[in-house]
């Protein structure tokens, strides 16, 4: 082994010059301590990996994990706690494009759910049109309307509803299933806020229930 002293000056400055910042690579062996040793590499489960994992994994367990009860319970009231991930909504944007607090007339007899014109024709036919579905278009226009598949986030199900264009509001009402699996099921009432918006990877609706109406006060069922 050859010591400091033997080696050129020229060939020790190169070598300084091969160890600045910008030349340094995990990859490249760049890095020496002198011309017989041998040439170092990062080691596969280095300090600071070992470091990084540790810190990673505490604060992975920082989260709050979900009980089977507790998860059975969320979706039983129509609400959760839990941090979302949207897939199908664009990034940073709120996916539910169609909300509505519901009214007395959404979740009594009328079986029933009416939706805004504009909400729906933004929201819903742009993106048939963009997708050629020519048939569901003429068919929600149509006294017969069209079958629709609706996915309920908080209980993981789908069901199958219909959604069609009424000639005298010129409003979208959904109906079929509507009362019998969302309003009775769900417990929907008055002062409820839902959210909807088109699935385009799934062709279906997306429902859930955002908020749930403040609870009335003895004073005010009374004067009802």
């Amino acid at each position: 082994m050859k010591s400091p002293n033997e080696i050129p000056e020229e060939s020790r400055k190169r070598r300084l010059e091969d160890l600045d910042a910008g030349s340094l690579r995990l990859s490249t062996p760049s890095c020496y301590t002198n011309c017989d040793a041998a040439v170092f590499e990062k080691p596969e489960n280095s300090t600071f990996d070992s470091a990084l994992n540790i810190r990673i994994a505490k604060n992975i367990s920082g989260f709050r994990s979900y009980t089977h009860e507790e998860e059975a319970r969320e979706r039983f009231l129509g609400v959760s706690t839990k941090l979302k991930l949207w897939i199908d909504g664009s990034e940073g944007n709120d996916p539910w494009k169609i909300k509505k607090t519901l009214k007395h007339s959404d979740c009594d007899r009328l079986y029933r759910l009416t939706l805004c014109k504009d909400m729906v024709q933004n929201h819903i036919i742009k993106v048939w049109e963009e997708a050629g579905k020519v048939d569901e278009i003429e068919k929600v226009v149509s006294d017969e309307g069209v079958a629709v598949k609706v996915w309920d986030y908080e209980r993981e199900r789908e069901y199958e509803l219909k959604l069609k264009k009424q000639s005298s509001s010129k409003s979208y009402v959904v109906s079929g299933a509507w009362r019998k699996e969302f309003v009775k099921e769900r417990r929907l009432k008055k002062g409820d806020i839902i959210g909807l918006y088109w699935c385009t990877s799934k062709s279906r609706f997306v429902f859930s229930v955002l908020a749930r109406a403040p609870p009335v006060a003895v004073s005010e069922r009374g004067g009802e």
